[in-house]
């Protein structure tokens, strides 16, 4: 199967883009859309899980800590496309503000993906937001997982591995969700946790097969380009790529550069990407940038880390969640501020 994957991947890339009928808005894909979506290859799993400091590494990031996903609302609400994102609940999220035709939820830690093929179960199970919310509860946690144990795809072993990951998770998946229920109901936002129209649109993309789960590195060649290349084949540009705050991990490398000029984008296609500010807002700075502007920027070999791209966002107070959209050529600010020192 390993062999077999890459080069299912690379006959579809190879094969011409005319053969494939275009996606519809809703339902299931043909065989031959599925063969092209489900065919991108994943990559190994790392043998360590990064993190900003040494202490941290290793960790599991199995739900989103960012508290204001919806000052992105407006920017990416109804525009279709692609979704590709890291992380697990933000995913689901940006699928029921995107509506895209195809979703592929990405990240290197493969507990992340067995975290989403539970929610695939659960979605699967349940018809509104109170009954998958349920399935997360403490109270249901017996039934919970003999329904996982029923309804999860893989092997008895895999299965069991899978469930070792919900019943250390559940708890905290549980709040974080209910959480984000209390937080777009007040604020006015629908989302999957606060609209049940979201949440049928969601469950509905997720059983028709349009969301897949992959292991996938921002820094590993293989999985990002198949699905640029993808993609392509399916003659659909990107709508969102979200890092989350990946990108504050490490200096831009080659490979990742690379990753990012394989994708295949239009003038909406959108990078969402978060910014550390934990210690003075109890949150993030949350900035955009077009896709288009970004891969110009990616160009540049003075453009070292997502610092070279945001300008840098003072926050005024533990109110303040700063916000920036990036949509221009590069520009080495390594100069502008040499003049400064100059006057």
């Amino acid at each position: 199967m390993r062999i077999w994957i890459p080069l299912l991947w690379l006959a579809l890339w190879a094969s011409p883009a005319a053969a494939v009928e275009p996606l519809a808005a809703t339902g299931p894909l043909t065989a031959d859309q599925k063969a092209i979506f489900e065919g991108v290859p994943e990559d190994q799993a790392p043998e360590k899980l990064n993190a900003t400091r040494a202490d941290l590494e290793g960790r599991h990031y199995l739900t989103c800590d960012e508290i204001w996903l919806d000052k992105w609302y407006e920017r990416v609400k109804d525009m279709g496309g692609s979704y590709t994102g890291v992380g697990t609940d933000q995913a689901y999220t940006f699928i029921g503000w995107m509506k895209p035709k195809v979703a592929w939820m990405t990240d290197y830690d493969p507990w992340v993906k067995r975290m989403h093929t539970v929610y695939a179960v659960f979605f699967n199970q349940a018809e509104n937001i109170d009954q998958f919310l349920g399935h997360w509860a403490n109270k249901n946690r017996k039934a919970s997982v003999a329904l996982l144990m029923e309804k999860l795809p893989g092997t008895e072993k895999e299965n069991k591995r899978t469930i070792f990951v919900f019943k250390s998770w559940a708890d905290r998946v549980y709040r974080r969700l209910k959480r984000a229920k209390r937080w777009f109901t007040k604020r006015k936002v629908p989302s999957f946790m606060s609209d049940e129209a979201t949440y049928t649109w969601v469950r509905q993309f997720i059983m028709d097969g349009r969301a897949r789960p992959v292991l996938c590195n921002l820094l590993d060649k293989g999985c990002f380009e198949g699905i640029g290349a993808a993609s392509k084949q399916l003659n659909l540009p990107l709508g969102v790529l979200y890092t989350s705050n990946a990108e504050g991990y490490w200096r831009y490398k080659d490979q990742f550069r690379a990753n990012m000029q394989a994708q295949f984008v239009d003038d909406k296609s959108l990078l969402l990407r978060s910014l550390a500010a934990k210690k003075r807002n109890g949150d993030y700075r949350y900035n955009s940038q077009t896709f288009k502007s970004f891969q110009a920027w990616l160009k540049e070999d003075y453009v070292r880390s997502v610092r070279s791209i945001v300008p840098w966002m003072r926050i005024k107070d533990d109110t303040h969640i700063p916000v920036s959209h990036v949509d221009g050529p590069p520009v080495d600010r390594r100069k502008k501020k040499k003049k400064k020192r100059r006057k």
